[in-house]
Formats: structure tokens, sequence, C-alpha cells
């Protein structure tokens, strides 16, 4: 049976609804394991399921806590982009070459690691979201939006990192 993914953010509330399809899944022989941010491991482990820690540099145990702080102090405008530099690294083939999923599934708030999962590394992706999306609203513009919000040094890597992949663009809107 497939090997599946799934990549959560650091949201309880991103990851607990994935639990009814994980476990659905699992019943019909597939394995099931859970990359997320530290702060979900106890979660995870809870329901059954494997954990493997992601972006562990960048999201350390306690982080949730901290970015929950800020979003309360800036109105929401802190954002959960920090992995960028390890994606432009290459950190997914390190992904990759451990686990040699067959399928990853995905939150709609990693929307780069999405794109990057299935354009870069050519990985079958699916997106679970626990919301209707905004009329008009799509991955490739979500990934605008962040990008334009993002430091220029990012940004860069991040554009470096598709140049080293043979993607070559002359807009964001071209590339994503």
């Amino acid at each position: 049976m497939a090997k599946i993914l799934f990549i959560i953010d650091v949201e309880e509330g991103h990851i607990l609804p994935t639990f009814s399809l994980a476990e659905a899944l699992r019943k019909k022989g597939h394995s099931i394991s859970y990359l997320s941010v530290l702060d979900n491991e106890d979660l995870v482990h809870q329901y059954g399921f494997d954990f493997f820690p992601l972006f562990e540099n960048v999201y350390p145990k306690g982080f949730r806590k901290e970015y929950q702080r800020r979003m309360n102090e800036d109105g929401g405008m802190s954002d959960l982009k920090g992995h960028m530099h390890d994606i432009a690294e290459g950190y997914y083939q390190s992904i990759l070459d451990r686990f040699h999923a067959d399928l990853f599934i995905l939150t709609p708030w990693l929307p780069f690691d999405a794109l990057i999962l299935h354009y870069i590394y050519k990985s079958n992706i699916a997106i679970f979201s626990t919301y209707p999306r905004e009329k008009n609203e799509t991955i490739s513009s979500g990934c605008i939006r962040d990008v334009m919000k993002m430091p220029a040094d990012d940004s860069y890597r991040l554009i470096e990192f598709f140049s080293r992949q043979g993607l070559f663009f002359n807009s964001l809107h071209q590339l994503l």
C-alpha cells in the first residue's frame, strides 16, 4: 500500500481535522506518518501515528506559544515562512530520500512547500483544507503575496533555488 506523509504547520486546529482522514487511510492499509513542528509531537502520538520533526532548527519545541503571542501582539501579521532558507538549501530532498513517500498531504498554509514538492521534486501532493477558500484565491496567489512580504534575502534565496532547479521565469506570477 501507499506511504503517506502529512505535513502540517504549527496550529493544532490545522492538524486535528486530519486525524480522521489519516485513520481511514490507515484502515485501508496505508502507512501514515506526520511531519510537523515539535509542538505537535505529543498530539500525533496520542492519535497513534508516527511523528518526525520538521524544520526543528526554525520551529523548536515551544515555538507555538511564542508564535501565538506574536500573533496577538501584531494583529496576525506574523507568518510561518522562516523555513524558506532551509527549503532553498534543498531540505525537502532529504525528506524524500528518508521517507520515499507516495503522497504528501499538506495544509494550505504551506503553499511553497506544496509547490516545491510537486513541481521541483515531482511528488504527488494533496491539499487538506479545513476552510473554504476565498473566491479567486489559489495556492499561487497566496505564494505571490507571501513572497512580497518576505525579507529580500529570503525571497532571493528562493528565486535562486528555483533557478538552480532549471526553472526560468520573468515574473513571480509566471513562476508560481
